[in-house]
């Protein structure tokens, strides 16, 4: 089957174990959330220090409260977009997400990207 052809993305919250002295890294489900997506998920980035999860589906970037996964908001202007990147590092954060032939950007405030 092809991915584009899923029904919907589900989301495994994986627990990271490090073993002290052995170079072995475990993980654990968690939790697994279903119809994360209702499209097939091409990038995720966690922007843990705002408390949210950015995704790119085939259709649009959404943002997810980190909490409960829990859709927040979409960036409808991003219908189309290939691919985003978010800096932390600069105040505020700054989601550049590229559409077509065009780099869009937004920035982090009180109500999420703009």
């Amino acid at each position: 089957m092809a991915p584009w052809a899923m029904k919907s993305c589900n989301v495994l919250l994986l627990l990271l174990r490090e073993q002290e002295g052995a170079h072995l890294v475990e993980f654990e489900v968690e939790e697994t959330r279903q119809n994360f997506s209702k499209r097939p998920v091409v990038q995720m980035q966690v922007a843990e220090p705002l408390g949210v999860l950015v995704s790119l589906t085939l259709e649009v970037v959404q943002i997810n409260d980190l909490s409960a996964l829990e859709v927040s908001s979409q960036l409808l202007k991003t219908r189309g977009a290939h691919s985003f990147t978010l800096s932390l590092d600069l105040s505020p954060a700054v989601l550049c997400v590229a559409v077509r032939n065009k780099l869009m950007l937004f920035c982090w405030g009180d109500s999420g990207f703009t």
